[in-house]
């Protein structure tokens, strides 16, 4: 999310820090599934194979919420910013990305 405001360059200065948490978090995603399925079903393969797809396009379809919810949040910061407190409206920024950040988390594990 760029913006040439100066709450634009705030906001955009504090999600960096949030975004590289959540990187950390997508990156052990593999792993996460992996584990889960294999101590569910370590002794048979198509078993395994099925709990891997069903976690692998759920982690998909909560990947794609997470944008469409990072766009509404950008479109709302917008609005904000142009009709109050520009603080108020970065701490409210970050605290959803935070809520989508948590949310996300908890439905791929």
């Amino acid at each position: 999310m760029q913006s040439p405001n100066p709450a634009g360059a705030q906001l955009q200065q504090q999600l960096e820090i949030l975004q590289k948490g959540f990187e950390q978090l997508v990156q052990r995603v593999p792993e996460t599934i992996h584990l889960s399925c294999l101590s569910q079903n370590s002794k048979d393969v198509n078993r395994y194979s099925d709990c891997m797809m069903k976690r692998s396009k759920r982690v998909d379809k909560e990947m794609r919420l997470f944008d469409f919810k990072m766009v509404f949040m950008g479109n709302q910061f917008e609005k904000c910013i142009q009709s109050g407190d520009t603080d108020k409206c970065v701490e409210s920024a970050k605290a959803d990305v935070q809520r989508y950040i948590n949310e996300f988390q908890k439905s791929i594990n």
